[in-house]
């Protein structure tokens, strides 16, 4: 019996007329009906509220008090939005690692009041206030927020560069409205300032230049392939004119168009795009049906969070954080590279964006091992993915200390989850590796490390370059030159009333990082994407990489308590290769 079923007006088709099987695979899956019945029922207010949070984060109608909310399909971002949650309902700071430590409404409820007896506010990290709407004139410097300071610079060293270009390629099926798409596009640009902002110097001080109006005209094009559509997507952006946002149609018959969104990364992040999806729908779907637009106020806008990020760096309030990052961080070796014979010749004199792809798919009975190993261990698939990972990159580079970089969606306050704009933060993971452990001895330090860096994370990775002062070299990105990232971020597909629409993917060659693992869930399995830049791996190298990293997961699931050294496979005499 299917585990799920999906409602559809009309099956998906290829140009050919053909069932489009690719298009059928990207649906949003259906929680199933058949999900275990909620186990216990509230004894107070405080169980009661946390069990209607479990519920509203996980998407189900009802949460038990005994229910674990990380195998009920939790993970470490939907607890940071559990905790920005908790921070307004209960009037109470909640660390993160309560939320692993008692993962259930009723052990999270006592643990808070145990918590609060004890009262010690140096366990915890510095508490900063919510961020709030300002005041301004409309000639008020805005400055950047300290992300977009980092992308300013890295633009001046590569102008145009589309490294930094976010796209959403969705193919529509149906009699698209235009006229319709248009308001709403020109809707969103009304109410977010961030997609009428531009970035300018003013005595040699980059800042965010907001204009009062500002329109998208929506671009239509007869058809293209996969090569104009690239171009589309990295054709640079003039930062000093607003908007940094086009949108395209791409018109492959009456009832057939695919649709281009493309956002420089000063101005969005991969969250921002179901912002985008949920109100693009809202307004489209309104003005079709001649109906009001109802749309929340926004509680406050991107340039307020700039404003707020700036004061809590300038008052001091993110202290005791920096400070736990300068102490983690002490004596990290600058770079991580796995070992000569990796390919490349060497390393050019500055990094470019240029990079390829690989990809493997992890099968469904690996990946449900993973999560069980993960629900044994009090983690998250993110972590165990994260160690197996760190325990390849050990090997291949030689090395027991490994640092990675992962991003994280920077919107611990819940005033930030409606707004379009770039939040994302990367925090760097520090990891021992010394000792001969078992894997979930080291599943173990990973679950410390995370946790720990998650409590810390509102000190931007660029204010932690300024302060660590690490070696700097224009070949490889600072303290982290490897990024890990687990994309659970919420997707809201675009849903436009008499339209079948899908995603679709489009293949990229530019890079962030020297190496770029990407993980997301496609049904059961798992896909990972690997990303390397050219300059420095070459495909044999990170062909061996994804093998090792995959072999390692499948072996590990079977037997976590073994030694590392006995998980991983052995590696050539040419390390790299």
């Amino acid at each position: 019996m299917p585990a799920a079923f999906i409602e559809l007006t009309a099956l998906p088709l290829t140009p050919n007329g053909k069932v489009d099987r690719a298009a059928l695979a990207a649906l949003p899956a259906i929680p199933s009906s058949t999900r275990p019945a909620p186990t216990g029922a509230p004894a107070n207010s405080a169980e009661a509220t946390i069990c209607r949070l479990y519920a509203e984060l996980l998407g189900v109608d009802a949460v038990g008090v005994n229910d674990d909310f990380f195998r009920a399909g939790g993970h470490s971002l939907l607890a940071t939005r559990l905790v920005a949650r908790l921070r307004v309902v209960l009037k109470l700071e909640v660390p993160l690692r309560l939320v692993f430590e008692s993962p259930t409404p009723r052990g999270l409820a006592a643990a808070l009041v145990a918590s609060q007896a004890r009262a010690d506010p140096q366990r915890h990290r510095t508490i900063l206030h919510s961020p709030s709407r300002r005041a301004r004139a409309v000639d008020d410097a805005v400055p950047l927020s300290a992300m977009q300071q980092r992308l300013w610079f890295l633009e001046r060293l590569q102008p145009g560069t589309p490294a930094y270009h976010l796209h959403w390629l969705l193919r529509v099926q149906g009699p698209l409205d235009r006229a319709a798409l248009q308001a709403a596009v020109d809707a969103l640009v009304a109410r977010h300032e961030v997609l009428r902002t531009a970035f300018t110097e003013r005595a040699g001080v980059p800042g965010q230049v907001i204009a009062p109006q500002a329109r998208v005209p929506i671009e239509l094009m007869k058809g293209a392939d996969a090569a104009t559509i690239r171009e589309l997507i990295a054709r640079p952006f003039n930062l000093a004119v607003a908007p940094l946002l086009r949108v395209t149609v791409l018109e492959n018959g009456p009832r057939d168009h695919r649709l281009l969104i493309v956002m420089h990364h000063l101005v969005a992040d991969g969250w921002s795009f179901s912002v985008l999806s949920r109100e693009l729908a809202a307004v489209y779907n309104a003005v079709r049906h001649d109906r009001p637009v109802n749309l929340p106020r926004l509680p406050l806008q991107y340039a307020d969070y700039a404003f707020w990020q700036q004061a809590a760096i300038d008052n001091g309030s993110l202290t005791r954080q920096v400070d736990f990052w300068r102490n983690t961080l002490a004596d990290a070796p600058p770079w991580l590279k796995l070992s000569a014979g990796s390919g490349a010749d060497g390393p050019a004199a500055i990094a470019d964006s240029h990079g390829a792809w690989l990809e493997r798919l992890v099968p469904a009975a690996t990946v449900a091992a993973l999560r069980e190993l993960a629900g044994d261990s009090g983690c998250t698939l993110f972590m165990v993915l994260l160690a197996g990972f760190k325990a390849v990159l050990g090997r291949l580079a030689g090395t027991s200390d490994v640092l990675v970089g992962t991003p994280v969606a920077g919107r611990s306050h819940s005033e930030l989850e409606d707004l379009i704009g770039f939040f994302v933060n990367t925090l760097v993971l520090r990891t021992d590796l010394n000792g001969e452990p078992t894997f979930r001895q080291l599943l173990g330090r990973v679950r410390q490390t995370t946790l720990q860096a998650f409590e810390h994370a509102d000190v931007p990775f660029e204010k932690l370059v300024e302060v660590l002062q690490p070696r700097r070299s224009l070949a490889h990105s600072p303290l982290v030159q490897v990024l890990f990232a687990l994309h659970n971020q919420p997707q809201q597909p675009l849903e436009l009333d008499g339209l079948l629409i899908t995603p679709e993917n489009v293949a990229s060659d530019a890079v962030k990082f020297d190496l770029n693992l990407h993980a997301a869930e496609e049904g059961a399995t798992l896909r990972l994407a690997l990303a390397w830049r050219t300059g420095l791996y070459s495909a044999k190298a990170a062909n061996s990489l994804l093998d090792h990293y995959v072999g390692l997961l499948q072996r590990l699931v079977a037997t976590p308590d073994a030694a590392l050294s006995a998980l991983l496979a052995p590696v050539p005499a040419a390390r790299g290769q």
